[in-house]
């Protein structure tokens, strides 16, 4: 499971593990970035199933016109199959109705910065980090991603599944 460079790594011994709150698939909580913003346990339950729009994007840097044209569901993924892609503050202030995004990366941001937390947590949606989505289309699905109910956690470890819809 791949943890973020310098964080503790996955282990699972007889009956306990231990790791990060940011390993493998993850939701983090808004106030990871923001000071006073609250614990996993403040984002309401319905905001992790629900439909979602899976979006391919082959760039580093995914912006704005790569949703341009599309409809999306209240839960949007992006699909990029690269060790580093990250989005954008012009995506995320382009994303309406939107109340989960997500990538197929370490993080939403680039590795220098916080911004992307910073605005996703201000505007109450919520990111969804570290998915495996090598041999998922585009298209809508249904998301199923629930976080550990965690007080005072930065993230929660989550098991996503995408469900086709009949």
């Amino acid at each position: 499971m791949p943890v973020w460079p310098g964080d503790e790594p996955f282990v699972c011994r007889g009956n306990s593990i231990t790791t990060t709150l940011h390993a493998g698939a993850h939701i983090d909580a808004p106030g990871h970035t923001v000071e006073n913003a609250g614990d996993i346990t403040t984002w309401p339950l319905d905001v992790f199933v629900g439909e979602c729009s899976v979006i391919h994007v082959d760039a580093e840097r995914i912006e704005a016109r790569h949703i341009e044209g599309k409809t999306l569901a209240p839960r949007v993924l992006f699909r990029t199959n690269r060790s580093l892609a990250y989005l954008s503050l012009e995506l995320i202030d382009a994303l309406r109705d939107v109340v989960l995004v997500g990538i197929d990366t370490a993080s939403v941001d680039h590795p220098d910065s916080l911004d992307v937390h910073r605005l996703l947590a201000s505007k109450r949606i919520a990111s969804l980090e570290g998915l495996v989505l090598d041999n998922v289309d585009e298209g809508t699905y249904e998301l199923i991603a629930l976080p550990l109910k965690l007080q005072n956690g930065h993230a929660s470890p989550v098991r996503a599944v995408l469900r086709t819809l009949a």
